[in-house]
């Protein structure tokens, strides 16, 4: 009777105990898991990175990476809450693995490409979530599909500075971007220039205003500052002189692109508010622009987009990241004033030394606009049609238009070839001759029969027919990616169906061993 009254007890306090001590164990673990986790440079792109996130409880810092998941190398940084670990001696334009911890408790594994300073780059760009409603993040979904070497953010991440939960949840929105493509980023007046903003990001020199390269083109991000700012003794006399001084040393960039939040001017009713902060900024830097001969002007702040054209130098309003949209007044709209529409959008940048192509999409990928710059007069076959990969149940048809134009500077006067190449197998097609400007589209109706992933591609001037700007926007791929439907159980109902099944264990056994031990 002892042994069974014995038995029961410690029945009772398995099941009492196990919800505990997995409670326990989650918690511990919970206070070192990798949150928020992204990458930026500090230093050279085509070297180094740094990879920066945070944890709950203030503990060790290390990176682990190599050529595969083996990770042969280790970098350990600072302890904290907030961790920045800073990669060197990369070998440019490679792919390596990664993983970031505390040595006992690791993130997933992750890919990025170190940066280089060869002939050509891809890039997207944006502005303007300044929240978390469903529009950032049906934004932030969708720009993360387009394959990029990295991400330019002009600033308002966030609604309110001091808040910092919405930083959080910029960092979840854009997750499948940051943990794979390092981000440059700059202030925009609703972070206030807020010492959180510093706290999160690791970025070059001061880290409020800065330069770095990455291929063809010399960037530079500018602070515009906040409403207020100028009652605690702020003013462009610095940061502009240090413009100058950047500029100077780097005349011999082949491309130069500013980003900042604030744009020197505009269409949208705020240009014309009695706030001097237009007239500032533009009588401080664009004088400075055009003596400099920058070729585009990145900016955010008006909601939408427009795209603006000033003595030489291009400016794009990109501000279009999810937050409450603006409308420009109709005859308010500039002289400078090329296009502008009022609607979600980010840039799709491909850059090489001959040729700056600019494209602005809505979310759903359709085409807003471009701004086209060459180097030479000559034709150029480009694709308008993003590269994309798309991840949907396989079932699902994956329709597309590919849209072929001719951006460069003289007509094409003889038809083309086009490669088309999907399981190895490769058709060539006709594009018929394109004037400056016309298009050419192609329609594709995709399907697969399970899971599974197939590219497809496709090359301009195939048989290299003409004699263009650029060689290096000749390819376009798009991936489509089959899943297999699957139901998720959430890490909670787990948990409870494993005590379940314990306690179903423990009630099958324990009986036949009071039964034993009674015959005993």
């Amino acid at each position: 009777m002892k042994n069974k009254v014995r038995l029961q007890t410690i029945l009772l306090l398995l099941v009492f105990l196990l919800p505990i001590t997995s409670s326990y164990f989650s918690k511990a673990e919970g206070d070192f898991r990798v949150l928020n986790l992204h990458l930026s440079w500090q230093n050279d792109v085509a070297s180094t990175i740094t990879m920066s996130w945070r944890t709950q409880t203030t503990t060790d810092s290390i990176v682990q990476y190599g050529l595969n998941t083996s990770f042969t190398d280790e970098e350990i940084g600072i302890a904290g809450t907030w961790h920045h670990v800073e990669l060197t001696g990369l070998t440019p334009s490679t792919k390596y693995h990664y993983r970031v911890g505390n040595g006992i408790i690791w993130s997933d594994s992750y890919t990025f490409t170190s940066g280089h300073h060869n002939n050509s780059t891809k890039f997207v760009a944006l502005g303007d979530s300044q929240g978390n409603t469903p529009e950032c993040k049906w934004v932030a979904k969708q720009v993360a599909r387009v394959p990029m070497d990295f991400m330019m953010f002009s600033g308002d991440f966030v609604e309110e500075a001091q808040v910092i939960d919405e930083y959080y949840s910029w960092f979840n929105n854009y997750k499948d971007i940051v943990v794979d493509a390092a981000s440059i980023t700059t202030l925009g007046n609703h972070e206030k220039n807020s010492s959180i903003y510093y706290t999160l990001w690791a970025l070059p020199g001061n880290e409020e205003y800065y330069s770095l390269n990455y291929g063809p083109i010399h960037i530079i991000t500018l602070h515009t500052y906040y409403e207020g700012y100028e009652n605690l003794g702020g003013d462009y006399v610095d940061q502009a002189n240090w413009l100058v001084a950047d500029l100077e040393a780097n005349q011999d960039a082949i491309w130069t692109m500013v980003m900042m939040h604030r744009p020197p001017f505009s269409s949208y009713p705020r240009n014309y508010e009695a706030s001097h902060w237009y007239a500032l900024i533009n009588s401080t830097f664009t004088p400075i622009f055009e003596q400099y001969n920058v070729d585009l002007v990145l900016t955010g702040h008006e909601h939408g987009y427009e795209r603006l054209l000033k003595n030489n130098v291009n400016y794009i309003i990109s501000g279009g990241a999810g937050s409450m949209l603006y409308h420009p007044v109709p005859e308010q709209i500039l002289n400078e004033s090329i296009y502008q529409e009022s609607y979600y959008n980010f840039l799709y940048l491909e850059v090489d030394e001959n040729k700056f192509h600019v494209r602005a999409f809505r979310p759903d990928y359709s085409f807003m606009d471009q701004v086209i710059l060459n180097k030479e007069d000559k034709p150029d076959l480009s694709f308008q049609t993003l590269p994309l990969v798309y991840k949907q149940e396989w079932d699902q048809n994956l329709i597309m238009n590919i849209v072929v134009t001719n951006t460069g500077e003289e007509n094409i006067s003889t038809s083309t070839t086009l490669a088309y190449t999907v399981l190895d197998t490769v058709e060539t097609l006709v594009v018929p001759p394109l004037n400056i400007g016309e298009t050419f589209t192609l329609s594709y109706n995709w399907s697969l029969a399970g899971p599974s992933q197939r590219t497809y591609t496709f090359e301009l001037d195939y048989d290299s027919e003409i004699n263009e700007v650029s060689e290096d926007n000749n390819l376009l791929t798009i991936t489509f990616v089959g899943l297999e439907k699957e139901e998720t159980i959430s890490e909670g109902s787990f948990l409870a169906g494993l005590v379940g099944t314990l306690i179903l264990m423990l009630s099958l056994v324990v009986p036949v061993f009071i039964k034993k031990r009674k015959k005993d």
